[in-house]
């Protein structure tokens, strides 16, 4: 009989949860750490296969979210060495 997992709602506030969803996207570490729940999870319990499929999607997409904060956060740095000061990043100007 495979095991079925048990969220915890404190700890996995965005579980699963759709990138279409009204809720606000998780920031670098809240992307981070419920990526970091996912992944051990998927390593140490035995998951039904249609509810790893979708902790896998939400890993994809916390991914994607941490790839583009260090993005941003590499795009400041270079703004701050070539210039030497600080100046506001817009992700949308170039």
């Amino acid at each position: 009989m495979p095991l079925v997992i048990t969220l915890n709602n404190r700890e996995n506030k965005h579980a699963y949860m759709s990138k279409n969803n009204p809720e606000k996207q998780p920031n670098y570490e809240e992307a981070i750490t419920e990526l970091e729940n996912i992944v051990r999870q998927m390593e140490s319990e035995n998951m039904p296969l249609a509810q790893a499929l979708t902790a896998y999607k939400r890993g994809a997409e916390l991914l994607k979210v941490c790839q583009q904060s260090l993005s941003d956060a590499e795009q400041q740095v270079r703004i701050v060495s070539e210039d030497n000061k600080l100046v506001s990043f817009n992700p949308g100007k170039e």
